[in-house]
């Protein structure tokens, strides 16, 4: 087992960010506006003739382009970057210090998990990925815990766990009653990619 660099916060956000957030998924969450596999370009994995990823999201800084005002998730998921990058200082390492006039930025992708939905194993094109993973209690669905390469991090609701894009990170596949389905109560991951324009 690898020693990988990776932060988890428990209970990130609070009761008013949370229903910030709840109000615009269930505005956001209808097969209408989310799209198949987003950014996954119909990727196969080689080695088993899979579909690298199968699931349902939307790029909210494509949605929203000129108007991220508009979004309560874009506005509250600034809260990571108070205090000196709530990131901490070991992850700083990952940014090129050599370069003057960095312009650090970050695009925010909202996935939805339901039955029979995963992510096989991938980096991510970017410098840090930080993820929040949200779902109404009581849980209706088993699986969707995160692998960074071997190491298992359980699924919990209002955790955020941040780490170099650049570790391979899998989700296992999600499990759901159909009567449960179609009804929002599923695992959701908004996804903050921070990279350098």
């Amino acid at each position: 087992m690898k020693n990988l660099d990776y932060k988890i916060i428990d209970n990130f956000y609070n009761e008013q960010e949370i229903n910030l957030i709840w109000e615009e998924l269930d505005f956001l969450c209808y097969p209408h506006k989310l799209e198949f596999s987003p950014g996954g370009d119909d990727q196969y994995d080689t080695g088993c003739n899979k579909l690298i990823k199968r699931n349902t999201g939307l790029f909210l800084d494509d949605f929203y382009q000129k108007y991220r005002n508009c979004s309560n998730i874009l506005n509250v998921n600034r809260k990571i970057y108070k205090d000196k990058f709530e990131l901490g200082k070991p992850f700083f390492k990952y940014l090129p210090q050599e370069e003057k006039n960095l312009i650090i930025y970050d695009y925010t992708l909202i996935n939805y998990y339901e039955n029979s939905d995963y992510y096989l194993e991938h980096p991510d094109d970017a410098i840090l990925t930080i993820l929040y993973w949200i779902y109404r209690e009581p849980k209706k669905f088993q699986g969707g815990d995160l692998f960074l390469e071997d190491q298992k991090i359980e699924l919990k609701n209002n955790r955020i766990i941040i780490f170099p894009s650049h570790i391979k990170h899998s989700v296992t596949e999600v499990k759901m009653k159909e009567e449960d389905m179609g009804k929002k109560l599923g695992r959701f991951c908004i996804s903050q990619f921070v990279d350098l324009k």
